[in-house]
């Protein structure tokens, strides 16, 4: 059903016509390569038997990655921050739902693409993490 979608949302990145993966490599440094990764796993069985979306794609944004932004919509408001610690990590997010279908809580899968170590970890949003995600049915 996505594979019509996952090829345009390759071509979208590979052309540079992609706006959020633009936004997330100018503030984060995200590779094309990364991007492309995470969108093939978030694509792949987006929802569960039920249609609710399980999956969605993070990136958790550092604090220089924050004043970066804040400094170029403030200009006269700037504040310094460190150009080479513009690293943003891209992580997996699986969505769980309690028996009447609420959205109870969201875990990282996979916060390195790979690295063991990271797998299934809670996120909890209100403890001073600060993201942006996506998943299968966004405009990228």
């Amino acid at each position: 059903m996505f594979e019509q979608k996952l090829a345009v949302m390759k071509n979208l990145v590979k052309s540079g016509n992609s706006e959020i993966f633009n936004n997330w490599k100018e503030y984060g440094l995200i590779s094309e390569e990364d991007f492309i990764k995470g969108i093939e796993w978030m694509v792949d069985e987006p929802f569960d038997d039920k249609g609710r979306i399980v999956k969605d794609l993070g990136l958790y944004i550092n604090p220089n990655m924050e004043q970066k932004r804040l400094n170029e919509q403030y200009p006269d408001f700037s504040m310094p921050f460190d150009k080479n610690d513009l690293n943003g990590k891209i992580f997996k997010i699986r969505r769980s739902y309690d028996k009447n279908d609420s959205r109870v809580f969201s875990f990282w899968e996979d916060t390195k693409l790979g690295a063991k170590e990271y797998e299934k970890n809670v996120l909890v949003t209100n403890a001073g993490i600060t993201f942006v995600s996506i998943n299968a049915l966004d405009k990228i």
